[in-house]
């Protein structure tokens, strides 16, 4: 009786029929995983742009930059963070802010050809609109509106 079995040449076939596989499918699935970030991030956006303008709506004014995490409500008035990655930054005076947030948590590395080190998304008091200041996916870049920097 004469055993079944697989030979050499199917078997190096599999295997190079998954590793193909698997190089195209790589990249795929961390530009998919950046993206789903995208939408955490620009949710914790729009919830500080909403703490802004309700302390604005109750004071008057934006909060102080020193003091702007801890009076806007957040923990041991420390810079929130936003999913695994994203870390607030805040740049208040009584009459403007510009918020973003930067993967400087954990660097989200959603390319490898991509020129920004970081991936940042800002919000300001003069503007609904979320921008994508740096897109480390496909190397676009946005601007805030005029008198609006993120350092």
């Amino acid at each position: 009786m004469k055993k079944r079995a697989f030979s050499l040449v199917e078997l190096m076939t599999v295997v190079a029929v998954v590793a193909i596989i698997a190089i195209v499918a790589a990249p795929i699935y961390t530009t998919q995983r950046c993206k789903a970030d995208w939408g955490e991030v620009q949710s914790c956006l729009s919830d500080m742009a909403l703490r802004m303008e309700n302390y604005r709506s109750n004071h008057g004014r934006y909060p102080d930059q020193a003091n702007a995490w801890a009076l806007l409500g957040y923990p041991g008035g420390n810079a929130p963070t936003c999913g695994a990655h994203y870390q607030a930054s805040a740049k208040t005076t009584n009459n403007t802010y510009t918020i973003w947030f930067s993967d400087t948590v954990k660097n989200l590395r959603c390319t490898s050809r991509s020129v920004h080190s970081n991936d940042v998304w800002a919000m300001v008091s003069a503007s609904p609109e979320i921008y994508h200041l740096y897109n480390t996916v496909d190397d676009s870049t946005e601007t805030l509106p005029t008198g609006f920097t993120v350092p």
